[in-house]
């Protein structure tokens, strides 16, 4: 059965551009039981009719939209840590994850890219489910005028060039960690470096608060 009972205490990572970073270890009691979850519960395709794209073709970006009623305590007292309100999307939802694969291909440019830097809609709150410490998330500064970039689709060219982007700080991966941070002022992506998911999924729960 699954179990979200959890221990919520927050410990400040950093700080960056004037936006705290929090993480919170060992966040689930039970970490397994929704592991487990995620496995079982088939996922849906991640912006499935944005076109032209490449999901499911070089990469694999898969989601969950699901909804647990035993959730709705740490969701309300992240909120309450953050002062702001969960966002679900107008799905009434609570129970989102990212899982996300890249196949070991020419396309999958690591060496030269960085995967996706974007903003979210407010506070962004990830917890990691992989053993893989070298998987976390990245902050960025665009080292170009990003409004003049030329616009394109996350799945049709998700891989930026390294060059206009300066990576500022990786809030590192680890099982079971939860972190907290600004991810409507911080750029951010994942911290994908090398083929470690190329056969496996990079697994994360993922809230977004609006501020």
């Amino acid at each position: 059965m699954i179990n979200f009972d959890y221990n919520f205490k927050p410990i400040k990572l950093t700080e960056i551009k004037g936006h705290p970073v929090y993480i919170v270890d060992d966040i689930y009691d039970n970490p397994q039981s929704i592991i487990d979850l995620i496995y079982k519960v088939p996922k849906n395709i991640h912006k499935k009719n944005e076109q032209p794209g490449y999901n499911m073709i070089h990469f694999k970006d898969e989601r969950h939209c699901l909804y647990f009623e035993k959730l709705n305590n740490l969701i309300e007292e992240v909120s309450e840590f953050t002062n702001a309100k969960f966002k679900d999307f107008d799905t009434g939802c609570n129970f989102f994850t990212n899982c996300q694969m890249w196949y070991n291909n020419s396309f999958n440019n690591f060496n030269d890219n960085y995967w996706w830097p974007h903003i979210d809609y407010g506070i962004t709150s990830l917890i990691y489910f992989n053993d893989d410490e070298n998987s976390g998330t990245n902050i960025y500064e665009p080292s170009i005028d990003i409004d003049n970039q030329i616009k394109t689709n996350e799945h049709f060219e998700p891989w930026r060039p390294k060059i206009n982007w300066n990576k500022i700080f990786t809030i590192s991966s680890k099982f079971n960690r939860m972190i907290i941070f600004n991810g409507g002022k911080l750029h951010h992506g994942v911290d994908i470096n090398n083929n470690t998911y190329d056969k496996n999924y990079r697994i994360n729960q993922v809230m977004f608060f609006e501020e």
